[in-house]
């Protein structure tokens, strides 16, 4: 599928459909080597641009990865994050992601202050995935890609907001990580693995790139002075005389 993204073959509302965008890049990632998906979770950072450290390729390894799942949570509605993946490291400790993939629209939900229930997307992906965390031993980590050109903080600072007004945060407290689309485009533009170059183009042809430059452009000499020109007034008319005083 990243073909026809890439060679054009698909419509304008195709290009636009999120669902069928994160098919494309993560079934790419999902059939490509344990390093090639490594690679691109290792983009995820905080607000304060520090990395996930325990995102890291070094000796993590892929344990699962699920499209679409459905889970359900205490005070908390049906939750489909778009892909949920499972890491190990070298000691066997667990690391499970709920990665919400946007291309060009925000949250499918905001917050709600008038429920009891927790409504905002990324809030209640929190709430499920901490569960199922306490569950299993597993870190969890919220993954949030979305086109922004920094990290997305209205956002995610209500997605907090709701979660800490309604739950208790003191075992887990939320977090959010943050890729962003334009990130991707540039870090693997030139890179040897052709999944993730390939992913890099697909970005670069949905204008999802950072503007850097205008190219096919050349520079034109050009030669250039000021030079002296004569221009003649003339001017014919009969004296007017006024009257005028101070009122």
């Amino acid at each position: 599928m990243l073909q026809a993204f890439l060679r054009g073959k698909l419509s304008g509302e195709q290009e636009n459909l999120e669902d069928l965008f994160t098919s494309s890049v993560f079934g790419a990632l999902a059939y490509a080597s344990e390093g090639t998906l490594l690679s691109f979770l290792a983009l995820a950072t905080y607000a304060d641009g520090t990395p996930v450290l325990e995102l890291q390729p070094s000796e993590l390894k892929l344990v699962s990865m699920e499209f679409w799942p459905i889970f359900a949570s205490q005070g908390v509605g049906a939750t489909e994050p778009d892909v949920v993946v499972q890491l190990e490291d070298m000691h066997g400790q667990r690391q499970l992601l709920f990665i919400e993939v946007k291309l060009r629209s925000g949250k499918s939900s905001g917050p709600a202050p008038d429920s009891i229930d927790i409504v905002d997307q990324l809030a209640r992906e929190w709430c499920v995935l901490i569960d199922r965390c306490r569950g299993s031993g597993s870190q969890p980590h919220l993954v949030y890609i979305t086109a922004d050109r920094r990290y997305p903080e209205v956002d995610i600072m209500e997605s907090k907001r709701e979660f800490e007004s309604k739950r208790d945060a003191c075992e887990f407290p939320f977090r959010c990580a943050w890729i962003s689309w334009s990130r991707v485009a540039t870090a693997f533009r030139e890179i040897g693995d052709p999944v993730l170059r390939d992913i890099s183009r697909v970005c670069e042809r949905l204008d999802l790139a950072p503007f850097e430059r205008i190219s096919g452009l050349s520079p034109t000499p050009t030669s250039w002075h000021f030079s002296p020109r004569e221009m003649p007034f003339g001017f014919s008319c009969e004296p007017i005389t006024l009257t005028w005083s101070y009122q």
